[in-house]
């Protein structure tokens, strides 16, 4: 212990740019939907929640943000999940 008493516990680190990824891809593909299709916007929105899967399965939970809900293998297969389910309604849905 040092004559200037206790070093407080360092703070946990916190990166917001992980949830802003994840944002920023989806306000890409939500833009693309009446720009150049339904399929093409809807696919491109599906890919933000499988960033957000891949980043919360690679970074540790104190740096994963808000990406970080429950365990880490209960919130990548929830963000799987819902990539799939929004893949597989952009190509079942009829384009005319």
């Amino acid at each position: 212990m040092s004559a200037a008493g206790p070093r407080p516990a360092p703070r946990p680190r916190r990166h917001p740019w992980a949830m802003l990824a994840v944002l920023l891809v989806a306000g890409v593909g939500l833009t693309l939907v009446p720009l150049a299709g339904f399929r093409r916007g809807c696919l491109v929105l599906a890919v933000a929640p499988l960033l957000g899967a891949l980043l919360r399965a690679l970074l540790p939970s104190v740096d994963a943000g808000p990406l970080a809900v429950r365990s880490r293998g209960v919130d990548v297969a929830m963000l799987v999940g819902l990539a799939l389910a929004l893949s597989v309604l952009a190509v079942a849905v009829p384009t005319h």
